[in-house]
């Protein structure tokens, strides 16, 4: 936020926490109605902008049909973990219509991608939960029934999401599934810790140093993967590092024939692809994209912005950026994927 004009269409996750210029508090995760630059073309904004507000009026459903009958939450923390990761399902609920929407919509572009959040954010909240043995002061047993699926639910619901959308790409569609990191239990010794921007809700699983992200590709050109097992046998160990987050970019680029970025710190994953294939792509690379001509013409400025301090400070405090005590505190901004079929390297594990 805000969208950048492209040949195509971009619907924004509004994650300012403010727009400075007319001081409107903007959801992360969400649209919010008078604020422009959150669509585009902005023709489309009312559209989209009417599919979240259903959603709005529908969430309860939404929430009993993916995680059950919650019922009264008694504990303040646990309350306040709840609250906090609603927004995540309403985001992603939202996302999940709009681009089950654009995805019936004919032509298709040449890239589509979408972000489903829930999982990373109901990760840090609820993963004491989750994986309970792994604490010293586990929840009470009535804590564990009620939360206990929460975690595996949300990715249960990723998954269905991902489903529903590669199913209206025809069949020569290349898939990427992925995140950024891996997760894992956080504070594992602590009764209380405070989450972000000082609020109640207690953050039991963290990434900062977690394990690899997961990456899943799959299409008419990608190479068969030789793991030696079914699927439903694999474990951790059985899956290799194949990729960071940093070689995503250029093999897209290369898919699309667009040049890859000599500046690009990541690499092409050509050995994901049948051989041929590969060769047949004739991968060509510009020193780089980001010359001041092109970022004029993007409208990109490449100096500070209002609101950049306040950017780097949420990124600092979900664990992106580092901080001075170098402490990892609540994220409010996330990324997941359904359970993996290959891992990728450690350095897409440990983001900032």
């Amino acid at each position: 936020f805000p969208v950048e004009e492209i040949d195509g269409i971009v619907v924004s996750q509004s994650n300012s926490m403010k727009q400075i210029r007319k001081r409107q508090l903007l959801k992360p995760g969400g649209m919010t109605r008078g604020v422009e630059g959150q669509v585009h073309p902005p023709e489309r904004q009312a559209e989209m902008l009417a599919v979240v507000e259903q959603v709005d009026r529908e969430l309860p459903i939404v929430l009993r049909e993916v995680f059950g009958e919650m019922g009264e939450v008694r504990s303040p923390v646990n309350r306040a973990n709840w609250a906090a990761s609603t927004w995540s399902f309403r985001a992603d609920e939202s996302y999940r219509r709009i681009a089950l929407k654009l995805a019936s919509e004919t032509p298709l572009p040449d890239c589509f991608a979408v972000y489903f959040g829930s999982p990373d954010v109901v990760g840090h909240r609820f993963w004491r939960f989750h994986e309970p043995e792994a604490f010293q002061y586990p929840p009470r047993p009535d804590a564990i029934e009620k939360f206990g699926d929460v975690v595996k639910d949300a990715y249960a619901q990723a998954d269905r999401s991902i489903g529903e959308l590669v199913a209206r790409f025809p069949p020569k569609t290349t898939v990427f599934v992925m995140s950024d990191h891996g997760m894992h239990a956080y504070n594992r010794s602590s009764q209380s810790v405070p989450g972000a921007y000082g609020k109640v809700e207690v953050e039991s699983g963290a990434h900062k140093d977690g394990p690899p992200g997961v990456i899943v590709v799959a299409g008419p050109h990608v190479r068969k993967s030789e793991l030696g097992k079914s699927i439903a046998g694999l474990t951790k160990k059985d899956l290799p590092e194949i990729a960071s987050v940093e070689d995503i970019t250029p093999t897209i680029l290369a898919l699309l024939g667009i040049p890859v970025g000599e500046d690009m710190d990541g690499t092409v994953l050509d050995h994901l692809f049948e051989p041929g294939f590969v060769k047949s792509l004739a991968i060509e690379f510009v020193a780089t994209h980001n010359t001041p001509q092109w970022l004029a013409s993007r409208g990109i400025n490449t100096g500070p912005a209002p609101g950049d301090a306040e950017r780097i400070e949420q990124l600092r405090s979900l664990g992106y950026l580092g901080n001075d005590d170098d402490e990892v505190r609540t994220e409010e901004t996330p990324e997941a994927v359904p359970p993996p079929a290959t891992q990728p390297s450690p350095r897409s594990g440990a983001p900032g």
